[in-house]
This record gives C-alpha cells, structure tokens and sequence, in this order.
C-alpha cells in the first residue's frame, strides 16, 4: 500500500449529520471572525450564534446542549501555499473528508466534535456571510462543521478558573479516554507492518518539528540533538522491533486519532447532570509533499495503544499543577484494560508509553515555538518602526514563551535521559 491519497467522493467517508442541520434551501450564517492556522493553512470561519443550530443541538444533544452558545466554526481548505502539507484542492478536501469521519466517530459516546462535511459558500463585504448546503452548488467549496466550544472550555483555563476534584478528574478521564478509543479502527496486518512498524514510529516520534529544533534552530539545537539521539536508541534497538511485530500481530496496533493535545484539542463541558464531558477535535488527516506526488500521512494515526495514550498527556506532564490529571488518566488507562497494567511493569510498555509522552510534549513545544517566532516577527517589526512603542509588553511575552520552552525541554531531557521510562518516578 503506497500511502498516496485515493480520490474519494466525500460522502464515501461516513455518516453525516449535516442533512438534520442544513435546511433544503441552505443555512445562512453571520461571519464574526476567519483565520488561517499557522501550522497547516486551513482557512477557519467563526460564525455568530444560529437559533437553528442551538434548536439543533437542544433536540439531538439536550444533555449538553446548554453548554453551548449556538455558533458553528467552519473549517475549509484554504488556498495559501504550505511548504510540507498539501491543503488545497481534492487533496485538501479528502483531508478534511477523512477528519470529520474518525471525529463523528466520537458520537458512539456523546456528542461529537464535529457534524460532517457540507458546502460553503462565504461572501465578502460590509456584511458577511456563509451559506452552507447539503450538497455542492456553483462557487461552493467543502468544509467541516463544527459546534464552538464555550469560552473557558480548555484545560488550562479549567485549572485556572478553579482545581477539579480528585473524582472529576477521574471522571474527565475515562471520558476523555473512551471518546480517543472510540475513534480507533482496525486495520490490515500488511498495514499495521507497513505503518506500525519500528521505523514508521521512528518517524512518529523523531518527525520534522525535532530535526527543526536540530538543524534550524541555534537556541534549542542541542537540546534537540541529545533527545534525538535518545530517540533512536530507545526505537531501533532490537528488542523494540521484536516487540513491535508481536503487538502489530496481537492486534494492538489500529488506526486512531492522530492528535489528541490536551492543550490545544481537548474540551470539557459541564452537563445538565453536572457531569463533565471531554471532547476530541481536530484529528490530523494531512498529506506531505514528496517528490512522487502528495502522500498521506498514514504513520501519524496508525500507532500503538500504549504510544497513544501517552501522547494524551504530553503537555500536562510538564507542568506539575497538572500531574492530578496526569496521574488520573495513567490510572484510568490501566484499569480500562487489564492489560495495559503493563506499563508499570514491562520494561518495552514502560518505554513505548514514556516515548509517547515525550511526542506528546515535542506537538506542544513546537506549537509554543510557532508562538515564539510570530512574537519574535512582531518585536523585530516595533524596533525598526518609527515609534518603537509596545516592544516593552511583546519582549516580555516573548521571554515567557521561552522559559514555557525551556521546561518542555527539560522535560524530554528527563525523559532521554532515563530511556523514556522516569515517567513512573516523576508522578
């Protein structure tokens, strides 16, 4: 299997449950705000609150409905150029295709993420608007629909605003784990070999953001350079791969959810029972560019349990006011299988899930270092401007992105140095 992207209709992708939302005649929304993400130039469109779409909501999701403001967010190709992922045309648009359909998988427990693919038609103007509908007009171009979460929904904010209790925190985390397995598939043992194996996950862990750091960047260089080095050893060692292929075999190796931060994609809402419910949003369905032509992704999803769960709580694990949850969610994945009992207790498990922690933590320290170059951009722009005013508050936002840098390092130092098991030590 080459891993180029097939040429798929969009509703070949799964259930959809955009026809119950989107009238026959369209569904017009107010635009309040459009972005284009840094990472991977998807254009992004805020809209203001639909009464349909809170109807929607209260008739199908009354258990979480009230949660919720009635906005949608739109999520489209985009049209600039990115230099490592394709995001535009049919590729783009089966990206988004395969997005929604592991996201609405979520829905087999509670509300999903997302509501499906439909059409969008946005125009420009004192008064903006988009038109969505069920199926392509002229001048349409796909897009994700998604409910917006609440202001004050992500986990920073959660502990900011107040500490969850040792039983929330328990209750977050089978939550958040049941929504992560419920979006993982099957696959073919000839795929799990091909993307599953040693220097697939080698290429999972130790990806473009850490050879970055490496060759790029001369603050973080050699940083980067020990924790690679740490990466390979702990990847390409013999017994690893041995392992690997006896997992891949056992089954253990499956299609999931490529990009579960708890920082950046986890939510939580309160519902009616006062209960907490987590979220999962946007899983990366994303095509490199290779020299044979665009390549999907495969190696970021199709991955190991153990690997997967660690990522989860790669960012929490650095800072300490987060190590309750932490604790909670390793707790909770032990006891959701017997097996992965395991983790504490055989030295591979042990290091696969330590070696998923230090990616999850390497997403979240490239996300931080995007916010640092943006920060750096904005301060080199004041000193050359005629006024120079504002460099005072931006020099020191900066100074804090790096010194939250500096702890994501010292974190995968600890991890490196240890081979990627004192994750046991440090909680």
């Amino acid at each position: 299997m080459s891993g180029v992207v097939e040429r798929r209709s969009l509703t070949e992708t799964g259930a959809r449950l955009v026809e119950e939302l989107i009238p026959d005649e369209g569904l017009s929304l107010d635009i309040r705000e459009e972005i284009h993400t840094v990472s991977t130039g998807f254009r992004i469109l805020k809209t203001e609150p639909s009464s349909s779409f809170s109807a929607f909501l209260g008739k199908n999701y009354p258990k979480v409905s009230d949660a919720f403001s009635g906005e949608i967010v739109l999520k489209s190709c985009g049209k600039t150029e990115h230099s490592f992922f394709h995001n535009d045309g049919p590729i783009g648009e089966m990206t988004l295709a395969m997005e929604t359909d592991v996201d609405l998988r979520q829905s087999s427990v509670g509300m999903p993420s997302s509501f499906g693919v439909a059409y969008m038609s946005a125009s420009r103007g004192p008064r903006r608007q988009a038109v969505l509908t069920s199926s392509r007009v002229r001048g349409s171009e796909p897009c994700v629909v998604m409910p917006q979460f609440p202001v004050g929904s992500s986990l920073s904010e959660m502990y900011t605003s107040f500490t969850p209790s040792s039983t929330a925190e328990q209750e977050i985390a089978r939550t958040l784990l049941k929504r992560l397995f419920s979006m993982k598939r099957p696959v073919s043992q000839d795929v799990a070999e091909t993307y599953g194996s040693v220097p697939a996950t080698l290429g999972l862990i130790r990806d473009e953001r850490m050879q970055r750091f490496e060759f790029e960047d001369p603050l973080f260089s050699e940083q980067a350079r020990v924790v690679n080095r740490a990466l390979e050893r702990a990847l390409l060692g013999q017994e690893m791969g041995v392992f690997l292929a006896d997992e891949i075999r056992a089954g253990r190796v499956g299609e999931q959810h490529g990009d579960a931060r708890a920082f950046d994609n986890l939510h939580f809402v309160r519902r009616k029972d006062g209960g907490i419910e987590a979220f999962i949003r946007d899983p990366v369905r994303l095509s490199r560019k290779t020299s044979g032509g665009p390549k999907l992704m495969r190696e970021w999803f199709v991955t190991h349990d153990d690997l997967q769960a660690g990522m989860l709580i790669g960012g929490p694990f650095v800072q300490e006011r987060f190590h309750g949850f932490v604790r909670n969610l390793i707790t909770a994945y032990m006891d959701s299988d017997p097996q992965n009992r395991a983790i504490l207790t055989n030295p591979l498990r042990s290091q696969l899930f330590g070696l998923g922690i230090a990616y999850g933590v390497s997403i979240d320290l490239a996300v931080a270092n995007y916010h640092r170059r943006d920060l750096e951009h904005r301060l080199d722009t004041l000193r050359h401007s005629d006024s120079g005013r504002g460099t005072e508050e931006i020099d020191a936002q900066f100074n804090e992105r790096v010194r939250l840098m500096d702890r994501y390092w010292d974190s995968l130092a600890f991890l490196a140095e240890t081979d990627f098991v004192g994750w046991k030590e440090a909680l």
